[in-house]
């Protein structure tokens, strides 16, 4: 079975991605090819995430700042979710180029 997205990006059957996120927006111009690791880096929040922000989360009283980029790093400890913010922020645009989402 042939995905709607496939069949109107007129691309090879390689993983797609959708640009904004939303997989209802199938426009030639959301569509991208990509392999399964930049899918996977422009994705959202997750639904248990209850900071409301991708990558930091409170440890021990301070916020951290971690990124998987092939592996995992650790971005540094910070006293504010802003700073982490900001430097998960630089990471995935440094990591994941193109594919890289914060929010």
């Amino acid at each position: 079975v042939t995905q709607l997205h496939r069949l109107l990006a007129g691309f090879p059957p390689f993983e797609m991605d959708h640009k904004n996120g939303n997989g209802l927006d199938n426009r030639r111009s959301n569509l991208r090819p990509a392999s399964r690791a930049e899918n996977c880096r422009n994705s959202s929040i997750r639904k248990h995430n209850t900071w409301g922000v991708k990558g930091i989360r409170m440890y021990r009283g301070r916020w951290t700042a971690r990124i998987t980029a092939g592996q995992r790093h650790c971005l540094g400890t910070y006293d504010s979710p802003e700073e982490a913010q900001a430097a998960y922020a630089a990471a995935a645009k440094l990591y994941h180029g193109e594919f890289a989402r914060v929010s």
